[in-house]
């Protein structure tokens, strides 16, 4: 197992994340000898930073708004990362750096997690970025929905967006969404400059709720939701998941144990969080 690695997380913000608190007392209590840091990092910053990364760091969890530009800096690609063009980690060995997407597979655990039937479902994805396209990733090929919809504020933008991903989904616009889906799962970042979808109307069927964010766990789309009937889910299991692949790549940690600390640890981290 490796010793002595300084690994992290780069975005921005990053005060909300889990990740710092979650991996350090993982280490901690397994007694490995690694630090977990998250880096605030400014998009004008991100090219020199990793310029210099591999020399200090063995590998770096990336969150929004840098899953995107990373692929810029990567000399190679796991097929997930190449597939979403997203990329939630990057290790460095040999002067080189690679790139993968662990969003697909915590995607996955949140699904399974939550006993979600997803076959013969209509399934709404609201928005379009690495988060959305790793969702999509997700969701092809092992599941057999009804339909499969991607809404937007500017559905032709997000046309044009997916066709350069060689994605194709039908758009439509957030007053269509729910004459739509079964389930709505909201990919787009907890922020003040964030548009929420409008409310479902009165009489609309409910369905499930989905929001990627875990922090805060209830989020005011899926309040919005819940007040209307809905089932809702946050991230929470889609930051598990994906924090046990990276657990498992980082460190070759894997297992009951390691899964039950990290839960411990991240109920923890939900007691002190605001």
């Amino acid at each position: 197992m490796a010793e002595g690695k300084l690994v992290g997380l780069i975005g921005r913000p990053v005060s909300q994340s889990a990740g710092q608190f979650v991996y350090n007392s993982i280490f901690s209590e397994m007694a490995i000898d690694a630090y977990y840091a998250a880096i605030d990092l400014a998009p004008v910053n991100l090219a020199p930073f990793l310029k210099r990364a591999g020399d200090h760091f063995f590998a770096l969890n990336v969150t929004s708004p840098h899953k995107n530009t990373v692929l810029d800096f990567c000399d190679r690609l796991s097929p997930a990362a190449a597939k979403t063009q997203s990329v939630n980690l990057l290790s460095f060995y040999d002067s080189r750096i690679t790139g993968d997407n662990l969003d697909v597979a915590g995607f996955q655990n949140l699904i399974a997690i939550n006993k979600l039937s997803l076959n013969g479902m209509n399934i709404v994805i609201v928005g379009s970025g690495g988060a959305a396209r790793s969702v999509m990733h997700a969701l092809s090929g092992r599941y057999r929905p009804a339909s499969l919809h991607v809404a937007s504020r500017n559905p032709e933008l997000t046309e044009r967006k997916l066709e350069a991903y060689d994605l194709d989904y039908p758009v439509i616009s957030y007053s269509d969404m729910f004459r739509l889906c079964d389930i709505v799962v909201n990919c787009t970042p907890e922020s003040v400059e964030r548009v929420l979808p409008p409310p479902p109307p009165r009489r609309a069927k409910v369905g499930v709720a989905i929001d990627l964010v875990y922090n805060p766990p209830r989020t005011m789309f899926l309040k919005i939701m819940e007040e209307n009937g809905w089932r809702i889910i946050n991230g929470e299991e889609m930051f598990i998941g994906q924090g046990l692949a990276t657990l498992d790549k980082m460190f070759d940690l894997s297992g009951k144990r390691v899964e039950d600390l990290f839960r411990k640890e991240f109920q923890k981290f939900r007691e002190i969080s605001p």
